[in-house]
């Protein structure tokens, strides 16, 4: 049984059709595959501009009329409100408090870009 010639020029259509619909589903992969490739790319690049800042502790000494919120002004960072960081040495002191006394121990945190 032979095909008739309209036959074979459908079938051949239809592989046609079929071969491009597969070729324009694959670039079009690609294409989103690319753009998502440099998205995230680009969202790791932008890190690399920050600072890193670490955080360190230490213990500092009170001095004769030396208050909480002295202290808090002078270790906050540009970034933590002076009232915070008197919330954030309350705790790490285990304080319930704003009262300190002249020559007991204080561990206060404060932010450098250096690694140590």
């Amino acid at each position: 049984m032979r095909r008739s010639h309209s036959a074979v020029k459908r079938v051949r259509t239809v592989y046609v059709e079929k071969l491009i619909f597969f070729v324009a589903a694959m670039i079009i992969a690609l294409i989103l595959s690319i753009i998502a490739g440099r998205k995230l790319v680009s969202a790791h690049d932008d890190r690399k501009n920050e600072p890193v800042n670490f955080t360190y502790y230490k213990s500092i000494e009170v001095q004769e009329g030396d208050t909480l919120w002295d202290i808090a002004s002078a270790y906050a960072d540009e970034d933590t409100s002076v009232k915070a960081y008197v919330k954030e040495l309350k705790e790490i002191n285990h304080l319930d408090s704003d009262s300190i006394q002249e020559g007991s121990y204080l561990t206060v945190a404060y932010t450098d870009q250096d690694f140590r």
